[in-house]
Formats: C-alpha cells, sequence, structure tokens
C-alpha cells in the first residue's frame, strides 16, 4: 500500500497519483534538451 492509498483509504486514489507522477514525469523529460546537455557535459569534462 501505498501513502495516498493509506491517508485515504482509497486505492483509486493512490493510482491516480502515480499517473500523475508519471505525467509530470513525462511532461518534464520532454523538456529536456538533449544537445545543450551533451554540450554542457563536453564542457565540464574538459575543465
Amino acid at each position: 500500500m501505498g501513502t495516498v492509498t493509506i491517508i485515504t483509504g482509497n486505492n483509486r486514489l493512490g493510482i491516480l497519483s502515480i499517473i500523475i507522477l508519471l505525467i509530470i514525469g513525462g511532461f518534464l523529460l520532454i523538456r529536456v534538451n538533449e544537445s545543450e546537455g551533451e554540450k554542457l557535459a563536453d564542457e565540464l569534462e574538459r575543465t
């Protein structure tokens, strides 16, 4: 049992909270600029 399920006593709210977290995580991953990250990583390796 998860924290939301224990607090609310409702399994559906626990599942809904996980779905919301996955959607937020997916949105954040979509916004990541991979080429910019590679450039920054290369700069950090050189220093």
